[in-house]
C-alpha cells in the first residue's frame, strides 16, 4: 500500500514530480521551513541539500523556504514537511500537491558576474 501510495501522489505535474503536504507543527519563528526526506525523488534529482533555498507551489500560491532534509522516518519519500510559517504563508492543506523547484537567481547578481568576467572589479584609488 505504501509503495503504491508513493507512486500515486508522484504525479508529474508541469514536469515536475510533486509531494503531499503535512504540517509538522514545529515553530521556526518566522521563517518558513520545509522538510523532505534525503532519500526522496525530489532532493535525488533537483540535488538538493540542507540549508538550500526553494520555491515551493501549492496550486497558484507559492513561497520561498529554507529546506531541511530528514534522515529518520518522520516523512514518507512522498510527504513534505512544512513548518508553521511555511503552512502559514502557503496557505497549505493535508495532503495537498506541492511542487519544488529553485528560485530565480537575483537580477542584481547579474551584474557581479559581469564584472567579475569583465575583470572590471579592479579597485578604484578612494576620493579624498
Amino acid at each position: 500500500m505504501t509503495a503504491l501510495r508513493g507512486f500515486v501522489s508522484q504525479v508529474v505535474a508541469e514536469g515536475g514530480l510533486t509531494h503531499r503536504a503535512r504540517r509538522l507543527g514545529i515553530d521556526t519563528g518566522q521563517e518558513a521551513v520545509v522538510y523532505l526526506r534525503w532519500d526522496s525523488e525530489i532532493v535525488r534529482s533537483e540535488g538538493f541539500d540542507s540549508q538550500t533555498r526553494v520555491v515551493v507551489r501549492a496550486g497558484d500560491r507559492s513561497l520561498r523556504a529554507t529546506l531541511g532534509v530528514v534522515t529518520g522516518d518522520l516523512l514518507a519519500t512522498d510527504e513534505a514537511g512544512l513548518s508553521e510559517a511555511a503552512w502559514a504563508r502557503l496557505g497549505a492543506t493535508r495532503d495537498e500537491a506541492l511542487e519544488f523547484s529553485h528560485p530565480r537567481p537575483l537580477v542584481s547578481l547579474g551584474h557581479v558576474r559581469a564584472k567579475t568576467a569583465t575583470g572590471s572589479t579592479r579597485r578604484r584609488s578612494p576620493r579624498w
